[in-house]
Order: structure tokens, then C-alpha cells, then sequence
């Protein structure tokens, strides 16, 4: 195979994206999936240190109070509790927030939802 020709050279090229990120800028991914945290807490647990505040900038993730979920639109949540906290986090950060709170002193026990958005 010979050199390409000039115009060859300009001619607009295809990008090559790996696949992990092909399927992470595809319109159907574009669709935005929540997933929600239902974290019950001990009893002498302190809800600020539930995540730090590095956790909480680098994810955007959202720890409310069931009451708190319900006024932003979280429909069908029952009243869980003073000691529960939701933590709602774009899927993508969801294995740091699970990571997190696995290692947390705060936290009895937690379950995670998927929530279409």
C-alpha cells in the first residue's frame, strides 16, 4: 500500500473510542439512572460523617432524610425513621458511594435502589 494522496490526508477521519466509553456517550446510555442508597445508621451515628466532604463534591451525591426525599419528588418512600438516611448518586459514582459506606463506622446496614430519572 502507497502513501495516501493529499486529499486523503485532509478528508475528516473516524474517531476510534474505546468501547467502554462507546457505550458510555451513546444516546441510549444518555437516558440518566439514578441509584438511591436506603442507609440505616447505628443509633449513636452521626449523619455528617456518613460521607466526606471530598466524597460528597467529587459524586454530587444527595443525603436527605426520607421527609427530605419525599419534598423533592421521590414518590412511595414509607416514613423509615429518624436513623435513615437516602443518598441518591448518578450510577457511574455508585461503586464509590457503595465502597464508602461498607468501610463507614456510621452504617448498620444498606440497601441500593435503581431509579430511572
Amino acid at each position: 500500500m502507497g502513501p495516501a494522496s493529499f486529499p486523503d490526508l485532509l478528508a475528516p477521519r473516524t474517531r476510534l473510542i474505546p468501547a467502554r466509553l462507546r457505550r458510555r456517550l451513546s444516546p441510549a446510555t444518555m437516558a440518566f439512572m439514578l441509584i438511591v442508597f436506603e442507609v440505616h445508621l447505628h443509633e449513636s451515628a452521626d449523619p455528617e460523617k456518613l460521607l466526606s466532604p471530598e466524597v460528597l463534591k467529587e459524586t454530587q451525591a444527595q443525603i436527605m432524610t426520607t421527609e427530605e426525599a419525599k419534598k423533592v419528588g421521590f414518590g412511595g418512600i414509607p416514613n423509615l425513621g429518624p436513623n435513615v438516611r437516602l443518598i441518591a448518586v448518578a450510577k457511574r459514582d455508585s461503586s464509590w458511594i457503595y465502597r464508602t459506606l461498607e468501610t463507614s463506622n456510621e452504617v448498620a446496614t444498606f440497601k441500593m435502589h435503581e431509579v430511572d430519572a
